[in-house]
């Protein structure tokens, strides 16, 4: 691997997958399959090189986990009252925690593609 170009920001970008050299020929194929998740302050990026049943089920349950995340943030809105105020800070806090849930649940399933020919690509800003 290369680094090809270094840029100063506010965010932080890195493979959160690990991977030996013996990986680097399969990962430089084309991905059979792109999946992306957000969940408030990361987004996480899904190259699946090699489908399987397991690495299905996974990103069956990285769907799931970002379908519960909308309906929690619409829900947490309409529950404070304050349907479009970004700026409402009860909602603001309400949002927050549901981002740090969702973020952590994405975290804890990626995990599982461990030894499966997948990349994930985690990028987080402050």
């Amino acid at each position: 691997m290369r680094i090809k170009e270094v840029k100063k920001s506010s965010y932080q970008s890195y493979i959160a997958t690990q991977h030996t050299a013996a990986d680097r020929a399969w990962m430089q194929l084309p991905p059979q399959q792109y999946f992306a998740y957000f969940g408030g302050f990361c987004a996480t990026a899904v190259y699946v090189h090699e489908s399987n049943p397991v690495t299905f089920d996974i990103v069956a349950e990285l769907n799931r986990i970002a379908a519960e995340y909308a309906v929690k943030l619409k829900a947490a809105a309409v529950t404070t009252g304050y349907i479009e105020s970004a700026y409402d800070k009860t909602r603001r806090k309400a949002a927050r925690k549901i981002q740090q849930e969702t973020e952590a649940k994405i975290e804890a399933v990626t995990e599982r593609f461990a030894g499966e020919k997948v990349v994930v690509v985690r990028s987080c800003g402050c």
